[in-house]
């Protein structure tokens, strides 16, 4: 089963990826800063600037997603080509530092070398993103955030964690020996799964055919369409039965599907995408919102090891412990975004994590004390991991246009950006303006609760309207045979009634309801009369699906056109998505025409 089909296969998927990110981070910038900054008693200029080059490739994902965006080997889907690709050379690249031994006393060598690997690994990360813009209903993308980032934090957990450790068992070369390992199993996810029905796993592997369409297909296009209702999140989709008794196999997905697409095309609708105040303001304040982020990252290191007395090995302990807050932090946003708004999600987290800094810089005289000191390195990154989740989730959310996946990079660039700027600013605040350890974490305070006052403008309606404005388009998909598949319900108290002429109030609720999130819009413009017209005619059938006697979901089916019955619309409201319930419902309105 493809990913698109599947929520546990592609969340599992997303997960994997994340973790590889998380794996080298962790073991770069704490594991190794912690290590060098102990033993080899490298400054906070030093520290800031090996630091800043393990971070400046992620700069360059404002180059990747175009690039991504316009071309890829079709036949394998639209993004697994980049990610195989992308890890394939970070594999490489590690093998190219096995090769050299051990880098400890050649800094700027090895920098270099973890510059290199991140270049791939940010290319990983562009692919990932855009597979996740591309693949994610709206109701998944807080949870399925929060998973990721949380699977993100135990692979920084290990890196900082179990890299410090065989850092000290074994040495540098260990450490990196043991993450290619690590990635070659964790190359197994993208070789194996595809995206789309139809897809090959390699250029040279055969093309599966199957009966088209299935079920599970006959709402979900190859390409751009979501997964949870007939009219989904970029247009609206017509799903077309036919009495015809005709039935032929085809690959889902074709071969000559096109690789290429216009770069122009791609910076046009970028240009629109951020034409609107919402996602102009997102922009700007993703460029500043994390610099305080990138100042704490630095200048901790150099405060614990050095004027503080801890060693590495316990530095990087107490900072992968912090993952289980960090987690929780992560899964509690993802949840609260969904449920109550990602703009609150957002505040809370990153308001949080630069009042933490600014209590730390405020109460020198409790360093020493190890419940503060410790406390502070356990809490502020379960802030950060909650604000981050509303960040990612509302990056979603507001990526509009057929560039979509580069407008959600590009906000994640330059939130590296400002990551960037803050890991290289830390050496001349401390050095050559000498600021106090006290002065640069009230500074990194404020830095990060500034840039909220942007959010005050940032509104996902604003792009509803837009896309509302800019006009969609209708795909109609044709069943010509029977699936004669049998699903069995998954649960008690399923009831599906059919609503004899629902009053127009009634079925605008159950409309509205169902495809508010997917932006069903064709009903929502016609008169009460006009549509009045179309539910009232005998011809056409209302089916309710109702869970403990609560509305679930609806279909609709029109025999108006001789010998074709359409289903149009199809869908479940949000609370009852994910519980298995689509298919089953979409079994029976099949069965039922």
């Amino acid at each position: 089963m493809a990913l698109i089909d599947n929520r546990w296969q592609r969340t599992i998927m997303l997960c994997a990826m994340y973790f590889a990110q998380g794996l080298p981070w962790g073991f770069m910038v704490t594991a190794l800063i912690a290590y060098l900054t102990d033993v080899y008693g490298i400054n906070d200029t030093q520290a800031g600037r090996l630091t800043a080059i393990v971070i400046m490739p992620w700069t360059f994902k404002l180059v990747w997603a175009p690039l991504i965006d316009t071309m890829t080997i079709r036949s394998m889907g639209r993004r697994r080509p980049w990610i195989i690709g992308a890890e394939l050379m970070m594999a490489l690249s590690l093998l190219g530092i096995l090769y050299m031994g051990d880098l400890s006393d050649n800094l700027t060598l090895l920098g270099w070398m973890f510059f290199l690997h991140n270049c791939f690994a940010s290319l990983q990360d562009v692919a990932t993103d855009a597979l996740a813009v591309d693949i994610l209903p709206p109701v998944e993308q807080g949870r399925v955030n929060g998973l990721m980032w949380g699977s993100k934090l135990m692979g920084k957990a290990i890196g900082s964690i179990g890299m410090a450790m065989i850092i000290y068992s074994w040495g540098l070369s260990a450490a990196v020996l043991v993450q290619f390992f690590l990635l070659l199993l964790i190359m197994l996810f993208p070789l194996l799964m595809v995206e789309r029905p139809g897809e090959k796993r390699l250029p040279w592997s055969a093309v599966r055919q199957q009966s088209f369409p299935t079920p599970n297909h006959a709402i979900v296009t190859p390409d751009e369409v979501g997964a949870t209702g007939s009219e989904n999140q970029n247009r609206p989709t017509q799903a077309v039965a036919s009495n015809e008794t005709r039935s032929k196999s085809v690959p889902v997905v074709a071969d000559s599907a096109s690789s290429l697409r216009n770069p122009i095309d791609v910076l046009i609708d970028l240009k629109r995408g951020f034409s609107i105040i919402t996602t102009f303001a997102f922009l700007l304040y993703g460029s500043f919102h994390v610099v305080g982020w990138g100042i704490v990252e630095v200048v901790h290191k150099t405060l614990y090891t050095q004027q503080l007395g801890w060693n590495y090995v316990t530095l990087s302990q107490i900072s992968g412990y912090a993952v289980f807050f960090e987690m929780a932090g992560a899964l509690l946003g993802g949840y609260i975004a969904d449920r109550f708004g990602r703009r609150k999600v957002i505040v809370v987290g990153f308001g949080t994590y630069g009042l933490l800094a600014i209590i730390f810089g405020a109460f020198p005289q409790l360093w020493d004390d190890n419940w503060f000191a410790a406390g502070y390195l356990l809490l502020n990154p379960g802030a950060l991991a909650f604000g981050a989740v509303g960040f990612l989730s509302m990056g979603m959310r507001i990526s509009w246009t057929q560039a979509s996946a580069s407008m959600f990079t590009i906000y994640m660039t330059l939130s590296n950006v400002g990551h960037f700027i803050g890991n290289s600013i830390v050496g001349p605040l401390r050095n050559n303006y000498s600021f106090s350890y006290e002065q640069t974490f009230l500074l990194a305070g404020l830095a990060m609760v500034i840039p909220l006052v942007f959010l005050v403008v940032v509104k996902p309606g604003e792009v509803d309207q837009r896309k509302a404005e800019v006009g969609v388009f209708v795909c109609h998909l044709e069943m010509l045979s029977h699936s004669r598949r049998s699903i069995s319900a998954l649960r008690d108290g399923l009831t599906v009634f059919h609503a004899n002429e629902p009053s127009v109030p009634y079925y605008r609720f159950l409309y509205i309801a169902v495809g508010k999130k997917y932006y069903w819009l064709s009903r929502r413009r016609v008169s009460d009369e006009e549509l009045a017209m179309v539910i009232h005619d005998p011809r056409v059938e209302l089916h309710v699906l109702h869970v403990d006697k609560s509305s679930a979901g609806f279909s609709e089916l029109d025999r108006r056109q001789r010998e074709e019955i359409a289903l149009v619309p199809f869908g479940l409201t949000a609370d009852f998505i994910g519980q298995g319930l689509g298919k089953w419902f979409l079994q029976w309105t099949i069965d039922k025409a």
